[in-house]
């Protein structure tokens, strides 16, 4: 086949591998993305699998789109019947096709960092446990650590065993139980769920393990204990498991992921097979050098040995400035000096890598009084400012109208004379009647308990929008949403005030808009057969809530981008600081 000539030999020994487990261990540049591609390609085109057939898994949805991209040049449209993407959002797809088995239904909603604190907030209130004592947050960090490894509250308390691990198993067990009742998962659920289900009912086992017949993973050596697991699940029917990734290249053990998944892969395969990808394309002798004599004093490595046929190249270089300051100085003036010796360079060929998103501000300062167009990722997305999250509430209510903590958000936005003490009165109603708070506030404003004219205006547009989404013939979603925004007094609020903050609030809500208008002409990825442009509601709150920030960057900018080193993970440069 045509695109079995770009390859090297090795290259070519991992894709045309037949049947089997297969480790593919990639070093840096070496053609990662380019193998994984090609060896799908070859599986659909060569071997005849059925595209559907095929399950293809990565971190961020940036790599999905590229991996989506090379593969719709290389086998058209039947790339667009391959299940691929992020391992949450192959998770949720799980979980959406199974319905109501899950305990939460169609109507699920994914809540972000934001709602979780809110939800441990609430839980911790309810068990009476201090939020000074104890941090929110940090309890949140305890309950996703314990998602990462598969581990549900009850398993967490039965291994509670100090004073503070008891209280994360109090909070643990409301919180899931909170969770449920509002339709809701988090991160952690949409892989421990999929997971649960599967080992709970052997058909849907069956199913899924004779649906994806071959199965590539990326970034293997990033992968959790309940990613790992999920994976193995589901091909352990055929063992048609193709991992592929690099212990050298494993740097988030602080956010779950386990190195020891892809040193182990020998001894969870026995019957594996290795292949190593050690020629680099992207670096020059002089970098991969200085990278080889960093690697080789990792602990616990799989043995291999970059080289690269590029030239030698200028040798890395060290500079130990006194303090930050000075260390903005330098880069902003190694920034001036490089592009006049390299004319062909422009900002964006540039980038500066820091540990913490902290230290983005003095290299912002010096960028600014220099003149130096920058870009940050990770720092506020456009997603998490204030007016979209109103906005995005709004649609969450409409979508899952038991989604209390999205209704709680907007009940009183723009204010309606909806306070603190009518939201605990409506509350109590609805665990009375073992109800939602939506139906609950429906039934209060219906017997005049909660006697407020803009409060009924606010879920009368609730129930108009449900309606006309549940048309078959309706009008588009763009269209609904901004008619919501509209009904609920929300634009009104934004405009009366008349204050550039406001404005630019306001011209967020209408970017907002514009990106679901995008969004329902764009090809949907998630239908099996191809379909149509993707135009749901849920469909487009999914994608939403697993953006990550390397999805929003964008690469064509002509400005130098600031980011952490472990956000930069995969992407590539001319000009990097460290």
């Amino acid at each position: 086949m045509p695109f079995l000539k770009e390859l090297n030999p090795t290259q070519k020994e991992a894709v045309t591998f037949g049947d089997g487990p297969l480790l593919i261990l990639a070093g840096a540049g070496s053609g990662k993305t380019k193998v994984l591609t090609t060896r799908v390609a070859h599986l659909v085109l060569k071997r005849d699998v059925r595209p559907e057939s095929v399950l293809a898994v990565t971190f961020t949805n940036k790599a999905a789109g590229e991996i989506r991209e090379r593969l719709t040049a290389l086998m058209g449209e039947r790339a667009r019947r391959l299940w691929l993407g992020t391992f949450h959002s192959i998770g949720l797809r799980i979980l959406r096709s199974e319905g109501r088995r899950t305990g939460v239904g169609p109507e699920l909603t994914v809540y972000n960092t934001d709602d979780q604190i809110a939800l441990v907030k609430l839980a911790m209130e309810e068990l009476k446990i201090s939020d000074k004592a104890f941090s929110p947050r940090a309890m949140l960090s305890r309950i996703d650590r314990a998602k990462n490894e598969n581990i549900g509250p009850d398993e967490y308390l039965a291994d509670a065993g100090d004073f503070l691990s008891d209280r994360v198993a109090r909070v643990y067990t409301l919180y899931q139980k909170k969770l449920r009742e509002m339709g809701a998962m988090d991160f952690g659920d949409l892989i421990c769920e999929p997971i649960r289900l599967l080992n709970s009912d052997p058909d849907m086992l069956a199913r899924y393990c004779s649906r994806f017949r071959h199965i590539l993973v990326d970034e293997y050596q990033d992968t959790n204990r309940a990613q790992y697991l999920l994976m193995n699940l589901l091909a352990e029917g055929h063992g048609n498991l193709c991992a592929v990734g690099d212990p050298d290249q494993s740097i988030y053990g602080w956010r779950g992921a386990d190195v020891q998944n892809i040193l182990d892969f020998e001894r969870d395969w026995t019957n594996a097979t290795v292949v190593r990808l050690e020629q680099n394309y992207r670096s020059t002798k002089s970098i991969l050098a200085a990278a080889n004599s960093v690697i080789k004093n990792n602990r616990g490595r799989m043995e291999k040995t970059l080289w690269t046929e590029n030239p030698e190249g200028p040798p890395a270089s060290y500079r130990e400035c006194r303090d930050e300051h000075r260390e903005a100085e330098t880069v902003t003036a190694r920034v001036r000096e490089t592009l006049v010796e390299e004319p062909s360079l422009g900002y964006g060929d540039f980038a500066v890598f820091y540990r913490t998103n902290a230290q983005s501000r003095v290299f912002e300062e010096k960028f600014l009084r220099e003149g130096i167009p920058y870009t940050i990722v990770g720092g506020v997305r456009f997603y998490d400012r204030k007016e979209i999250r109103d906005a995005l509430a709004f649609l969450r209510v409409v979508a899952n109208p038991g989604d209390s903590m999205g209704l709680k958000r907007i009940i009183n936005t723009p204010p309606r004379g909806i306070g603190k003490v009518t939201v605990e009165r409506v509350s109590k109603l609805a665990a009375e009647k073992s109800i939602s708070l939506f139906e609950a506030f429906g039934e209060a404003i219906k017997t005049g308990i909660v006697k407020n004219a803009r409060a009924e205006k606010l879920f009368e547009a609730f129930e108009r929008t449900r309606e006309n989404l549940e048309k078959s013939e309706g009008v588009p979603l763009h269209e609904l949403a901004l008619g919501l925004l509209i009904d609920n007094g929300y634009i009104e609020h934004l405009e009366v005030q008349r204050t550039d903050e406001a404005m630019d609030r306001l011209e967020n809500v209408h970017e907002f808009i514009s990106a679901i208008k995008e969004f329902e002409s764009a090809p949907s990825p998630s239908s099996e057969e191809g379909g149509g442009g993707g135009s749901t509601l849920s469909e487009f709150l999914d994608r939403v809530s697993l953006i990550s920030d390397v999805d929003t960057w964008e690469d064509k900018k002509n400005s130098v981008t600031l980011m952490t080193l472990h956000s930069a993970k995969g992407l590539e440069f001319p000009v990097v600081f460290m």
